[in-house]
């Protein structure tokens, strides 16, 4: 009797086994997968998800803001995230990392619509940025007016440069070269008694350099 009570207790522990190993089953096939995979660990799928994904490069910083200019303006760009390199242009195409290379300065001396992007390592490409430039050119100021005419003389003479543009400050030459605001500024007239070119131009507030004018006095006593 002994030998067959110990053989009916083994298989019943078997069966006590069998039906513990199914119902762990069940239980861990009832729970959902985000709570299976976190009893399990890190998902390699989705560590290898997140892994991929980079950080978008911040957005390219413009100094100048946008709008209608009468003189040369020049405008700086920037970008937060670090090694950032920006990319442009101003001729209204998409910017792509095969546009210009950003370097320096850009002058707005022409109505002109920048585009930029930025991109860092480790990151992906900029959202675009852009700025609408309109240039308008200012007037020119008037040339200067000589009161003694080109020629001939035999005798000192004494020339007087005035300007219509209100504002105006003349600069002349006596050598023939173009006068710029290194060159000597007029103050009062100018006494001609030798052979030269003179050559002035004005400028003023506002106003855009004016034409040079310019006068040949040929002095023989």
């Amino acid at each position: 009797m002994l030998p067959v009570f110990g053989l009916v207790s083994r298989n019943f522990r078997i069966v006590l086994f069998c039906l513990g190993v199914a119902g762990a089953v069940v239980a861990a096939s009832a729970q959902p997968l985000s709570t299976a995979f976190a009893s399990a660990g890190s998902s390699p799928v989705s560590s290898g998800m997140y892994s991929e994904q980079e950080d978008r490069t911040s957005s390219v910083f413009f100094s100048l803001a946008g709008g209608t200019y009468s003189s040369p303006q020049t405008l700086t760009l920037s970008d937060s995230t670090s090694g950032a390199k920006i990319y442009f242009t101003t001729n209204g195409m998409v910017p792509t990392t095969a546009s210009t290379p950003y370097a320096g300065p850009i002058s707005i001396s022409a109505t002109q619509t920048v585009r930029a992007v930025a991109i860092a390592p480790d990151h992906s490409l900029s959202v675009e940025s852009s700025k609408a430039y309109t240039f308008i050119a200012p007037p020119s100021a008037s040339a200067p007016y000589f009161s003694l005419a080109g020629g001939l003389y035999k005798s000192p003479q004494t020339l007087t440069l005035t300007d219509a543009t209100p504002g105006a400050t003349i600069y002349y030459t006596t050598d023939g070269t173009r006068p710029t605001t290194a060159s000597t500024k007029y103050m009062g007239p100018i006494t001609i008694k030798s052979t030269e070119l003179v050559t002035a131009i004005a400028m003023a507030p506002g106003y855009a350099n004016s034409n040079t004018s310019s006068k040949a006095y040929k002095y023989d006593e």
